[in-house]
């Protein structure tokens, strides 16, 4: 069933989810008479009887959003490439009317297609900027979906179903595996995405630049190509590190340059840090009460 509703307007100033959550409150209070949407009225009648058979197209768009699997990740990216609900149906393999029912109650941002931060905000949320977590496969396409269109999201998709084992979760990782057959540079760039800002990881990132500028004024195509490859396979090395948990040092070359450093500083003798006299000032009053809380 194909329901229409009355008005046609993304609220970018609030949940995507807005018609569902002013349902599910509307049912929790008996009252929906604020809201003039068709949708939201079936929504309303829906939750006061959860029943698939008088509106399935809710339904399963319901069962979607709540299990918040592979087919919601991969319908929501879809909506984002701004691809219409014939084309989403036929690469998701999902009846138009769920698509519908799915975008109006949970996913309601193709009236906002061109706000651009609003959209990384409420979907993405703050992967970009402190690095893409292994469980965030969602979050990974949506942004993939936002910045390079229906083609990089396709290829983002087939390879991970390419590489992936149903036996195992489906996470960032299924790319990045040793035994992955996706190319090296499509890795390297979901790598760098995964990279969080720490500071290690920015030593990290300063020697790959380095190197990468290194390797570009290697006049040999073969060479040069060599070059940039082992740079792309030590971001993926270390990627690998960052999801899996484990310790992260910084890279040996800059780790001399920073014990140098503080060589450097020891052998003046001004320590690790260069103080100010009222702050020289601060730090002996603090050693002082400490001497003194000692005494007792």
């Amino acid at each position: 069933m194909s329901i229409q509703h009355s008005s046609k307007q993304c609220r970018i100033w609030e949940s995507c989810r807005w018609r569902w959550e002013e349902a599910e409150r509307g049912h929790q209070e008996l009252d929906g008479s604020q809201i003039d949407d068709l949708f939201f009225r079936h929504a309303l009648s829906y939750l006061q009887d959860p029943n698939s058979q008088s509106y399935p197209a809710i339904h399963h768009a319901r069962m979607i959003f709540e299990e918040d699997g592979l087919q919601r990740a991969s319908l929501e990216a879809h909506v984002l490439t701004g691809m219409s609900r014939e084309e989403i149906a036929e690469c998701c393999k999902l009846p138009e009317a769920t698509i519908e029912a799915y975008e109006e109650l949970f996913f309601d941002v193709r009236e906002g297609l061109q706000a651009r931060d609003w959209l990384l905000i409420r979907i993405v949320e703050g992967a970009p900027l402190r690095g893409f977590r292994n469980p965030e496969l969602r979050q990974l396409w949506a942004w993939l979906a936002l910045t390079g269109g229906r083609i990089k999201l396709k290829i983002a998709i087939q390879e991970f179903y390419r590489n992936w084992d149903e036996k195992e979760q489906p996470t960032l990782m299924v790319y990045l595996q040793p035994e992955s057959t996706t190319e090296l540079s499509f890795q390297a760039l979901l790598a760098s995405l995964t990279l969080p800002r720490t500071p290690d990881i920015d030593l990290w990132n300063m020697e790959f630049a380095h190197q990468l500028r290194e390797a570009k004024t290697i006049k040999d195509p073969l060479q040069r190509g060599k070059r940039i490859n082992t740079l792309q396979l030590m971001t993926v090395q270390l990627a690998r590190k960052v999801l899996q948990g484990e310790p992260i040092d910084p890279p040996p070359s800059r780790r001399k340059k920073r014990s140098s450093n503080s060589q450097k500083r020891e052998r003046n003798g001004k320590g690790s840090v260069q103080t100010t006299p009222s702050v020289q000032e601060h730090l002996r009053k603090l050693r002082a009460l400490k001497n003194h809380r000692r005494s007792f």
